[in-house]
């Protein structure tokens, strides 16, 4: 099925409100209408149920999230130069090689590494001891692999706690320092540390959050990639009604 990828504008994305509107518009449109992270797992769009499994955001910067005591020179500047060669295209090839093709996530981490020319073994973040986590789903845990992966190239000594669970879990640990680094998003983070923040441009985002962050946690460099979510409908269909967000769909409804 040819995609129609949309960003989500609303950074705490299709909570239940949307979802709802969402669910009613695509019911009344004459050809099925799904949506899914990638074309591979799509739901219909028609279901509050399977809208709501989702857990769909809004349009969310990659950003590392580390420890102060943990953050040296040489450790920013690799993370920063990982988050300088992100973007939403490539993240999303390294995603449907772990969830399509099955491939390990640390070798999907590894080769894209080599490929960007970041394994290079180096001495910036030697005598660096930390702890890398990430939540349980694929680009996450790709993107603690990359992260974890540079560092140890470059002389850190680097534990994993993978496949934590959700930010209500893996926060906390950040907070009190088992956790040192975190492969993170800028919108849905800010949302769940100051659930009155109002910013919606990228650049005042990234700056509430970096307000927002306990003061033992600091926010690296944004990166170019999001993490994004599709609204799904035939080519044919999104032609005929000019279909380019949600909000398009709504009014065809």
């Amino acid at each position: 099925m040819p995609a129609v990828r949309v960003k989500i504008g609303s950074p705490v994305g299709l909570h239940a409100r949307p979802a709802r509107l969402l669910v009613e518009a695509a019911g009344k449109q004459p050809v099925p209408v799904k949506i899914g992270r990638s074309e591979e797992a799509l739901v219909s769009a028609a279901s509050i149920l399977a809208v709501m499994s989702l857990g769909v955001k809004g349009g969310e910067e990659v950003v590392p999230i580390i420890n102060k005591k943990k953050a040296s020179a040489g450790v920013k500047t690799t993370l920063n130069g990982i988050q300088a060669k992100l973007t939403s295209d490539g993240l999303g090839k390294l995603i449907g090689e772990v969830s399509n093709d099955k491939k390990d996530p640390k070798d999907v981490a590894k080769s894209w590494l080599t490929e960007n020319g970041l394994d290079a073994s180096g001495t910036a973040a030697k005598g660096v001891s930390l702890t890398v986590g990430s939540a349980n789903f694929p680009e996450n845990i790709i993107l603690a692999e990359i992260y974890a992966g540079a560092l140890t190239a470059q002389g850190a000594t680097v534990k994993e706690k993978l496949n934590i669970g959700s930010r209500e879990k893996y926060f906390p640990a950040l907070k009190a320092g088992s956790l040192d680094l975190f492969p993170e998003y800028t919108g849905v983070t800010l949302q769940f540390l100051d659930k009155t923040a109002t910013a919606t441009s990228s650049d005042d985002v990234y700056a509430a959050l970096g307000k927002a962050l306990p003061a033992n946690l600091i926010a690296l460099d944004k990166s170019a990639a999001e993490d994004k979510d599709a609204v799904v409908v035939t080519k044919q269909t999104a032609d005929k009604f000019h279909l380019k967000t949600i909000a398009d769909l709504a009014k065809k409804g």
